[in-house]
């Protein structure tokens, strides 16, 4: 009987700290929120990919985060949205920095002949 108990308290014990480490991994706010920033830089792409300028993106992007950040009563929500905007800001300024060097390397390279023809 003691030996049942035991093995009984182990395998909750067990199936508990499991749950628990699942809940874990799935609140886990820092990762939900690095998840959400990698999709935002997707969303970025597929647009790009669609035809809309890069600015026109981020914009559209910002904008749509600015009104669910408007829209939405809970603080936590709120803060969320609110750093996947800053985060949004920073990947705007490196992309803006970015295509400004390039610009500036395409003025370069397009006097000479790339392709050798």
């Amino acid at each position: 009987m003691w030996v049942q108990d035991g093995l009984l308290l182990l395998l909750a014990l067990g199936l508990s700290s499991f749950a628990g480490y699942r809940l874990y991994l799935k609140n886990n706010s820092e990762k939900k929120l690095q998840d959400a920033i990698y999709a935002d830089e997707r969303a970025i792409d597929l647009a790009c990919r669609f035809g809309y300028s890069v600015p026109n993106a981020y914009k559209s992007l910002g904008g749509a985060l600015k009104e669910l950040i408007d829209k939405t009563r809970k603080k936590k929500k709120r803060s969320f949205f609110e750093d996947r905007l800053d985060a949004l800001r920073k990947s705007a300024e490196k992309a803006r920095s970015e295509l400004s060097q390039q610009e500036g390397s395409e003025k370069s390279v397009s006097s000479e002949n790339v392709y050798g023809q």
